[in-house]
């Protein structure tokens, strides 16, 4: 028992340094990482099986190991955090934009989907006799594990090829939910070869299995947040908090109130993002997105090498049977393309729609997996499903996993460079270059503010000049560019600062939670133009801030509860409005910067011109509806007044404890203790309502 442990404690050091040797050398191929991997653990598994190359004993224990590890391990092990990490980093604007489109293709089109990988099967039995003998339960129970695209590959290969935020998110969340689904269709036809037949209503308890697993999933979350805030803001306790309730989830929804664990998991993680990041002080975010990404990347490693190694080593190879492991495999992604063209007129009328270039890439993106994989090994060693149907699925399931990893994969990149997704921006590209430019000016004056130093007399000066940055020459042919693209461009790059604005000035605790989410909404919301309507957009947002309307004041005279209401909405506002300006401002500056490089034109610097306009316009705009809130709802503003004063102390009071802690006046642990106790009177400032 030892020694097996010990092995595989071995096998999985020795693969995390094979994954780390082989991200440095897939960084210049066009093979995602996690094939790389795949393909790694596959040829690996062949070695061992047909003792290739001799093995150290303690390898041959851990193969031994992992060739007869419960397939529900893989389940139970891997996706909570795969799952979790891959939900917590979803951009939660762009989710609910996708939303919709995500589950058409998770639900109706899942069912499409199987129904005809089903159909396929038993079209397939009766020209081979070797497959004569199955039933329609399982063809649609292999209909159904075969269809749902794998997160964990999906998600891998999306992060290798950084697509459009757009687009990723959308597959992403699909294969996501997808993997909910198609686990639950599996078990439904599964249980009729374990339990001797079908639920009563399968309709109404797929319905109860999802919202179950919501509801889960939203409660662990509340619960989960509501711990890792009492626990005084330590980091590592609070990371142990979610990891602990990532794995209980799973396992309860799953055994206990048997309901889909991966939409529960998705629940949680969507939970955690989106109140994490105003409930939680910014370094646990940040240490608790850096300890799940961590975690992400060593499971994706340990994953991808196991799946490769148990297809090697538990499918049996006939030669006969790779003709019908051709068409199956050609048949799941004509099916799968069918499938996205169904739906496709709906999903092109939902919010962000979809194009037809998109619907081809997204039919070609449905990469099978270890969730696959781990679901035919489920069925494998049930020995109430004939023998020879399940080393079939087991079969076919793996061929199918593997030419999706090695052709789907690796062809990827090449699909969507084709497809024009993932162009080279030239506008990007020069916006680029002129920021360096920038970068350089700024960098040669602190080199001219150095010379004037004290103590500077006997410096090398022409040899320190070696060490400013380069910035080369210009790579992209200026003139053939459009004004239209460069000007939406740069837009998009002030909309990337204004967020990261917005983050800081919540992280200094100057701005409140409820200002920090609703600017960050306002200023996705116009990035979703791809930069191409004007900033001036925004003040869409709080054209109506601080209107009295004769009902407002009916209601403000019937009731106490109303007026409160009212105040506290009038506060919210104030605070949104005083963030929205600091943002502006801040904007302002970068616009100021970006019209100091020599490489724009002139038609460019007066675009430049307008956009800071635009900034202009969007302050005045702002300054104008605090006019009204304090001319309208005097108390109201004053409170909020007030309450932006504790906020701005609390702020100074951090800075200062920085200082003095950078001075050696206090230790880290005093800052640490001293901060908790800011942390807690900056809180209650934001939750105190009147």
């Amino acid at each position: 028992m030892g020694s097996s442990v010990i092995s595989l404690m071995v096998f999985i050091v020795l693969s995390l340094l094979v994954g780390v040797i082989l991200k440095l050398i897939m960084k210049r191929t066009f093979v995602p990482y996690t094939v790389a991997l795949f393909i790694l653990g596959i040829a690996f598994g062949f070695c061992f099986r047909f003792n290739v190359i001799h093995i150290p004993h303690y390898m041959d224990l851990a193969l031994e190991s992992i060739g007869s590890m419960d397939p529900e391990i893989i389940l139970y092990f891997f996706l909570p955090i795969l799952i979790f990490e891959a939900a917590l980093n979803l951009n939660i604007h762009t989710f609910k934009k996708t939303f919709i489109n995500a589950n058409i293709l998770a639900i109706p089109g899942l069912v499409v989907a199987l129904i005809l990988t089903g159909g396929l099967i038993m079209l397939l039995s009766y020209f081979y006799p070797t497959y004569a003998h199955w039933s329609w339960t399982a063809a649609l129970m292999f209909g159904a594990l075969i269809s749902a695209t794998d997160p964990v590959a999906v998600v891998a290969l999306l992060e290798e090829l950084k697509t459009s935020r757009k687009f990723s998110t959308l597959v992403d969340s699909e294969s996501m939910l997808n993997d909910g689904t198609g686990i639950l269709f599996f078990m439904l036809f599964f249980g009729h070869f374990t339990k001797g037949g079908l639920p009563y209503n399968p309709v109404v308890n797929f319905i109860i299995i999802i919202f179950g697993a919501v509801a889960t999933g939203y409660i662990t979350g509340a619960l989960s947040m509501w711990l890792a805030r009492r626990s005084k803001a330590d980091a590592v306790i609070q990371s142990t908090v979610m990891i602990i309730a990532a794995y209980i989830l799973f396992y309860v929804a799953n055994s206990v109130f048997q309901v889909s664990g991966v939409i529960a998991l998705v629940t949680f993680g969507l939970y955690i993002a989106y109140k994490g990041t105003t409930q939680l002080r910014p370094k646990v975010n940040t240490f608790i997105r850096n300890f799940w990404e961590l975690m992400g990347y060593i499971a994706n490693t340990l994953i991808f090498i196991i799946v490769g190694l148990l297809i090697a080593m538990k499918c049996d190879l006939y030669w006969h049977d790779l003709g019908i492991l051709a068409i199956a495999y050609i048949g799941v992604n004509i099916i799968r393309l069918i499938m996205v063209f169904l739906f496709f007129p709906i999903m092109r009328k939902i919010n962000y729609g979809l194009k037809a270039r998109e619907a081809i890439v997204l039919s070609w993106s449905g990469l099978r997996g270890a969730v696959g994989l781990t679901l035919a090994l489920v069925a494998f060693y049930t020995p109430s499903i004939p023998q020879d149907i399940r080393h079939q699925i087991l079969f076919l399931t793996g061929g199918i996993v593997t030419l999706t990893l090695l052709v789907n994969a690796t062809t990827m990149g090449w699909f969507l460079k084709k497809m024009k997704m993932v162009p080279k921006s030239s506008s990007k590209e020069l916006l680029e270059y002129n920021m360096k430019m920038i970068y350089q000016q700024k960098t040669q004056e602190a080199f001219d503010e150095l010379k004037k130093g004290d103590f500077m007399d006997n410096v090398d000066w022409d040899k320190l000049k070696s060490y400013l940055p380069a910035v080369g020459t210009n790579p992209i042919v200026h003139d053939s560019l459009p004004l239209e693209s460069v000007i939406a461009i740069i837009r998009r790059r002030l909309m990337q600062q204004q967020l990261s604005c917005c983050s800081s000035l919540y992280q200094e605790g100057i701005i409140s939670p409820f200002a920090r989410n609703n600017i960050s909404d306002v200023i996705e919301e116009l990035d979703d133009s791809d930069g191409k309507l004007p900033f001036t957009e925004m003040q869409k947002y709080f054209s109506t801030f601080g209107v009295k309307t004769s009902l407002q004041i009916k209601l403000m005279k019937s009731n106490k509860i109303f007026i409160n209401f009212f105040r506290n909405k009038i506060i919210d506002d104030y605070d949104f409005l005083r963030a929205f300006i600091l943002v502006q401002r801040d904007s302002l500056k970068t616009a100021g910067d970006l019209k100091l490089s020599p490489e724009f034109k002139e038609e460019e610097i007066n675009s430049i011109d307008n956009i800071i306009n635009e900034i202009n316009s969007n302050i005045e705009a702002a300054e104008r509806q605090f006019l009204i809130l304090e001319n309208n709802f005097p108390i109201a503003f004053k409170m909020a007044v007030n309450k932006k004063a504790k906020r701005m102390l609390l702020s100074k009071e951090r800075q200062l404890l920085r200082e003095m802690v950078v001075s050696g006046m206090f230790t880290d642990e005093e800052e640490s203790n001293l901060l908790d106790e800011v942390g807690k009177r900056n809180q209650l400032t934001n939750e105190t309502k009147i």
